[in-house]
């Protein structure tokens, strides 16, 4: 058996929830995907609503891809990743 970190946080008055350093760090990379999800999503409705209005009429060819190019799409290069010890 190997010798563990333990986390405490109360939940409720009297009730202890116990998880380890590395359930901690997994904790960290679920919300940067999560944030890299909802960043993902906002890229794509904006790209579609370029697209549509290219569609309708109302942008230039050169307008849309320069708008569509200008759209930041995120990475997951900043990704943290828990250590082994």
């Amino acid at each position: 058996m190997s010798e563990e970190e333990f986390v405490t946080e109360p939940i409720e008055e009297g009730e202890v929830t116990i998880t380890t350093a590395e359930e901690e760090a997994e904790e960290e990379v679920v919300t940067v995907d999560i944030d890299v999800n909802a960043a993902l999503l906002e890229a794509m409705v904006a790209r579609t609503e370029i697209i549509e209005k290219l569609a309708k009429g109302e942008y230039r060819t050169e307008e849309a891809i320069t708008m569509l190019q200008s759209i930041a799409i995120p990475s997951l290069e900043k990704r943290r990743r828990a250590r082994k010890k």
